[in-house]
Protein backbone atom coordinates (compact mmCIF):
# COMPACT_ATOMS: atom_id res chain seq x y z
CA UNK A 1 0.00 0.00 0.00
CA UNK A 2 1.48 3.32 -1.06
CA UNK A 3 1.22 6.27 1.32
CA UNK A 4 1.86 9.86 0.21
CA UNK A 5 2.42 12.61 2.79
CA UNK A 6 2.48 16.27 1.78
CA UNK A 7 2.81 19.67 3.38
CA UNK A 8 2.11 23.13 1.97
CA UNK A 9 4.34 26.09 2.79
CA UNK A 10 6.39 29.05 1.60
CA UNK A 11 10.16 29.35 1.78
CA UNK A 12 9.79 31.28 5.04
CA UNK A 13 8.60 27.97 6.58
CA UNK A 14 11.21 25.75 4.95
CA UNK A 15 13.14 25.35 8.22
CA UNK A 16 9.99 24.07 9.94
CA UNK A 17 9.09 21.79 7.06
CA UNK A 18 12.53 20.23 7.24
CA UNK A 19 11.84 19.18 10.83
CA UNK A 20 8.50 17.68 9.83
CA UNK A 21 9.95 15.66 6.96
CA UNK A 22 13.00 14.58 8.96
CA UNK A 23 10.74 13.16 11.66
CA UNK A 24 8.56 11.54 9.00
CA UNK A 25 11.65 9.93 7.47
CA UNK A 26 12.65 8.59 10.87
CA UNK A 27 9.48 6.52 11.20
CA UNK A 28 8.38 6.04 7.58
CA UNK A 29 11.32 6.10 5.17
CA UNK A 30 9.27 4.23 2.56
CA UNK A 31 6.40 6.76 2.39
CA UNK A 32 6.50 9.37 -0.37
CA UNK A 33 7.11 12.87 1.04
CA UNK A 34 6.01 15.82 -1.08
CA UNK A 35 6.67 19.53 -0.49
CA UNK A 36 3.92 21.71 -1.97
CA UNK A 37 5.56 25.13 -2.21
CA UNK A 38 3.52 28.23 -2.98
CA UNK A 39 6.25 30.76 -3.77
CA UNK A 40 9.67 30.81 -5.45
CA UNK A 41 13.18 30.70 -3.96
CA UNK A 42 14.24 34.19 -2.83
CA UNK A 43 17.00 35.85 -4.87
CA UNK A 44 20.39 34.49 -3.85
CA UNK A 45 18.88 31.56 -1.91
CA UNK A 46 20.46 28.24 -2.87
CA UNK A 47 17.74 25.58 -2.96
CA UNK A 48 18.54 22.03 -4.00
CA UNK A 49 15.50 19.74 -3.65
CA UNK A 50 17.76 16.68 -3.86
CA UNK A 51 19.42 17.75 -0.60
CA UNK A 52 16.11 18.17 1.25
CA UNK A 53 14.37 15.53 3.41
CA UNK A 54 11.46 15.18 0.97
CA UNK A 55 11.19 13.19 -2.24
CA UNK A 56 9.93 15.87 -4.58
CA UNK A 57 8.64 19.41 -4.86
CA UNK A 58 5.32 20.38 -6.40
CA UNK A 59 5.04 24.09 -7.21
CA UNK A 60 1.63 25.59 -6.59
CA UNK A 61 1.85 27.45 -9.91
CA UNK A 62 1.83 24.04 -11.66
CA UNK A 63 -1.48 22.87 -10.15
CA UNK A 64 -3.44 24.25 -13.11
CA UNK A 65 -5.17 27.05 -11.20
CA UNK A 66 -6.02 29.70 -13.80
CA UNK A 67 -5.27 32.53 -13.87
CA UNK A 68 -2.76 31.64 -11.15
CA UNK A 69 -1.32 35.10 -10.49
CA UNK A 70 -4.74 36.72 -10.37
CA UNK A 71 -6.00 34.01 -8.02
CA UNK A 72 -2.85 34.40 -5.91
CA UNK A 73 -3.37 38.15 -5.67
CA UNK A 74 -6.77 37.68 -3.98
CA UNK A 75 -5.25 35.79 -1.01
CA UNK A 76 -2.79 36.46 1.77
CA UNK A 77 0.02 34.00 2.44
CA UNK A 78 -1.91 31.82 4.94
CA UNK A 79 -4.94 31.69 2.67
CA UNK A 80 -2.79 30.61 -0.28
CA UNK A 81 -0.94 27.89 1.64
CA UNK A 82 -4.23 26.42 2.84
CA UNK A 83 -6.14 26.89 -0.42
CA UNK A 84 -3.74 24.77 -2.48
CA UNK A 85 -4.14 21.78 -0.16
CA UNK A 86 -7.47 20.84 -1.74
CA UNK A 87 -6.40 21.03 -5.41
CA UNK A 88 -3.29 18.95 -4.74
CA UNK A 89 -5.23 16.32 -2.81
CA UNK A 90 -7.84 16.11 -5.56
CA UNK A 91 -5.14 15.71 -8.21
CA UNK A 92 -3.49 12.92 -6.21
CA UNK A 93 -6.81 11.06 -6.22
CA UNK A 94 -7.32 11.66 -9.93
CA UNK A 95 -3.79 10.59 -10.87
CA UNK A 96 -3.81 7.33 -8.92
CA UNK A 97 -0.60 5.75 -7.72
CA UNK A 98 -1.17 6.45 -4.01
CA UNK A 99 -3.62 4.49 -1.89
CA UNK A 100 -3.53 6.88 1.08
CA UNK A 101 -2.81 10.61 1.16
CA UNK A 102 -1.98 12.45 4.39
CA UNK A 103 -1.59 16.19 4.86
CA UNK A 104 0.52 17.54 7.75
CA UNK A 105 1.20 21.19 8.51
CA UNK A 106 4.85 22.24 8.12
CA UNK A 107 5.10 23.29 11.77
CA UNK A 108 4.29 19.81 13.09
CA UNK A 109 6.53 16.89 13.99
CA UNK A 110 6.16 13.17 14.54
CA UNK A 111 7.18 11.49 17.79
CA UNK A 112 5.85 8.04 16.92
CA UNK A 113 4.86 6.06 13.82
CA UNK A 114 1.58 6.80 12.05
CA UNK A 115 0.81 3.15 11.31
CA UNK A 116 -2.43 3.29 13.35
CA UNK A 117 -3.78 5.81 10.83
CA UNK A 118 -3.15 3.37 7.99
CA UNK A 119 -5.05 0.72 9.96
CA UNK A 120 -7.96 3.13 10.49
CA UNK A 121 -8.11 3.75 6.75
CA UNK A 122 -8.77 0.08 6.14
CA UNK A 123 -12.21 0.70 7.64
CA UNK A 124 -12.83 4.39 6.98
CA UNK A 125 -12.11 6.75 4.08
CA UNK A 126 -11.60 10.12 5.84
CA UNK A 127 -9.77 10.87 9.11
CA UNK A 128 -10.07 14.15 11.01
CA UNK A 129 -8.74 15.32 14.37
CA UNK A 130 -10.75 17.80 16.47
CA UNK A 131 -9.08 20.64 18.30
CA UNK A 132 -10.68 19.40 21.54
CA UNK A 133 -11.63 15.91 22.68
CA UNK A 134 -12.43 16.62 26.35
CA UNK A 135 -14.62 19.36 27.81
CA UNK A 136 -12.80 22.21 29.55
CA UNK A 137 -14.01 23.32 32.96
CA UNK A 138 -11.59 26.15 33.66
CA UNK A 139 -13.06 29.51 32.54
CA UNK A 140 -9.75 30.66 31.06
CA UNK A 141 -9.43 27.45 29.02
CA UNK A 142 -13.00 27.81 27.80
CA UNK A 143 -12.32 31.37 26.67
CA UNK A 144 -8.99 30.48 25.06
CA UNK A 145 -9.73 27.06 23.57
CA UNK A 146 -13.45 26.33 23.28
CA UNK A 147 -14.37 29.69 21.82
CA UNK A 148 -11.35 29.66 19.55
CA UNK A 149 -12.41 26.31 18.08
CA UNK A 150 -15.93 27.63 17.63
CA UNK A 151 -14.57 30.51 15.58
CA UNK A 152 -11.90 28.73 13.56
CA UNK A 153 -13.34 25.23 13.13
CA UNK A 154 -14.06 22.10 15.13
CA UNK A 155 -11.33 20.15 13.33
CA UNK A 156 -7.66 21.07 13.01
CA UNK A 157 -6.83 20.84 9.32
CA UNK A 158 -3.14 20.77 10.10
CA UNK A 159 -3.92 17.08 9.57
CA UNK A 160 -6.24 15.20 7.26
CA UNK A 161 -5.89 11.69 5.87
CA UNK A 162 -7.93 9.94 3.20
CA UNK A 163 -8.14 6.87 1.07
CA UNK A 164 -7.76 8.13 -2.48
CA UNK A 165 -10.86 6.29 -3.67
CA UNK A 166 -14.49 6.19 -2.56
CA UNK A 167 -15.58 8.80 -0.06
CA UNK A 168 -12.00 10.03 0.30
CA UNK A 169 -11.88 10.97 -3.38
CA UNK A 170 -15.34 12.53 -3.19
CA UNK A 171 -14.22 14.62 -0.22
CA UNK A 172 -11.06 15.71 -2.07
CA UNK A 173 -13.09 16.89 -5.07
CA UNK A 174 -15.48 18.85 -2.83
CA UNK A 175 -12.63 20.38 -0.81
CA UNK A 176 -10.85 21.35 -4.02
CA UNK A 177 -13.93 23.26 -5.21
CA UNK A 178 -14.53 25.01 -1.89
CA UNK A 179 -10.92 26.07 -1.37
CA UNK A 180 -10.44 27.39 -4.89
CA UNK A 181 -13.38 29.76 -4.42
CA UNK A 182 -13.83 30.29 -0.68
CA UNK A 183 -10.55 29.94 1.25
CA UNK A 184 -10.39 33.19 3.15
CA UNK A 185 -9.79 34.33 6.71
CA UNK A 186 -13.21 35.93 7.14
CA UNK A 187 -14.56 34.77 10.50
CA UNK A 188 -17.51 37.24 10.56
CA UNK A 189 -18.83 35.57 7.38
CA UNK A 190 -18.27 32.03 8.62
CA UNK A 191 -14.93 31.36 6.93
CA UNK A 192 -11.57 30.47 8.40
CA UNK A 193 -9.43 29.38 5.47
CA UNK A 194 -9.82 25.60 4.92
CA UNK A 195 -10.96 24.65 8.42
CA UNK A 196 -14.53 25.85 8.78
CA UNK A 197 -15.53 23.98 5.63
CA UNK A 198 -14.61 20.70 7.29
CA UNK A 199 -17.15 21.24 10.07
CA UNK A 200 -19.58 19.90 7.44
CA UNK A 201 -17.63 16.73 6.62
CA UNK A 202 -19.29 14.30 9.10
CA UNK A 203 -22.69 15.37 7.75
CA UNK A 204 -21.80 15.35 4.05
CA UNK A 205 -19.72 12.18 3.75
CA UNK A 206 -19.82 8.58 4.91
CA UNK A 207 -16.91 6.55 6.31
CA UNK A 208 -15.59 9.51 8.33
CA UNK A 209 -13.64 8.81 11.51
CA UNK A 210 -13.05 11.48 14.13
CA UNK A 211 -9.84 10.52 15.92
CA UNK A 212 -10.15 11.02 19.66
CA UNK A 213 -6.78 9.55 20.65
CA UNK A 214 -5.02 12.20 22.81
CA UNK A 215 -1.68 11.35 21.21
CA UNK A 216 -2.68 13.11 17.99
CA UNK A 217 -2.94 16.85 17.38
CA UNK A 218 -1.25 17.90 20.62
CA UNK A 219 -0.94 21.69 20.57
CA UNK A 220 -1.42 24.88 22.54
CA UNK A 221 -5.20 24.80 22.08
CA UNK A 222 -5.62 21.53 24.00
CA UNK A 223 -2.75 21.44 26.49
CA UNK A 224 -5.29 22.27 29.21
CA UNK A 225 -6.50 18.67 28.86
CA UNK A 226 -3.40 16.79 27.63
CA UNK A 227 -0.41 15.47 29.55
CA UNK A 228 2.94 15.77 27.84
CA UNK A 229 6.00 13.99 29.25
CA UNK A 230 9.58 14.22 28.03
CA UNK A 231 11.73 11.18 28.65
CA UNK A 232 15.18 10.12 27.55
Amino acid sequence: MKVLVYSSFTFSYLNRARVLFQTLRRFHPDWEAVALITDEPPPGFAFDPAAEPFDRVVWAKDLGIEPFRGWLFRHDVVEVCTAVKGPFLHQVCEAGGADIAIYLDPDTALFAPLDPLVAMLQRDDILLTPHLIDPNEDPAAILDNDLSASRTGIFNLGFVAIRTTGEGARFARWWNDRLLAFCYDDIPNGLFVDQRWCDHVPALFDRVKVIRDPGYNVASWNLSKRKVAITR
